[in-house]
């Protein structure tokens, strides 16, 4: 009878370890995502905005990334190894350049080990150029990793990559 009783206790106590584990994880990995989900949304641009959202989009942009940033473009083929600082003015210039954005994520996932994550999704990309007004648009494959640091994910490498469809 003894050794029933601390053979459930120890079974107990496992099936608590693994749910508390579980949910921890998993609480990270929500985060993770709805960090890609928050970037996209974030830098939404409407047509006729007035200046200043411009500005207030780009300094938001670097909210999401770590210091140090390795960023991959498949086609053309760009990469390059940025500071935040850096990537911020390259949004404001972006921003100062672009009359509308839009980016529809889908199919966004993301695994956890610890301190780490690695991301990914497919995103449905609209931009609007100002003075030109040429549109551009593809679907693309993004994915990268992201690092919790001070309690928070941030991104520290992504790659763009276009999808065929």
């Amino acid at each position: 009878m003894k050794k029933k009783v601390i053979f459930g206790a120890v079974i107990f106590i496992l099936c608590v370890a693994l749910a508390g584990i579980y949910w921890f994880v998993s609480r990270d990995r929500r985060a993770v995502i709805n960090m890609v989900q928050e970037l996209a949304d974030s830098l939404f641009l409407k047509s006729g905005r007035p200046a200043h959202e411009g500005v207030l989009k780009h300094q938001k942009v670097g909210e999401f990334f770590a210091e140090r940033i390795s960023i991959r473009i498949v086609d053309p083929e760009i990469s390059m190894d940025v500071s935040n600082e850096e990537l911020v003015q390259y949004a404001a210039i972006f921003f100062r350049q672009a009359d509308s954005l839009e980016i529809k994520t889908q199919d966004v996932a993301a695994e956890v080990a610890g301190e780490k994550a690695t991301f990914s999704c497919d995103a449905e990309i609209y931009c609007t150029v100002k003075n030109s007004g040429d549109e551009m648009s593809g679907v693309y494959r993004i994915s990268g990793s992201a690092e919790k640091i001070d309690g928070n994910w941030k991104i520290s490498s992504i790659v763009i990559e276009p999808v065929i469809k």
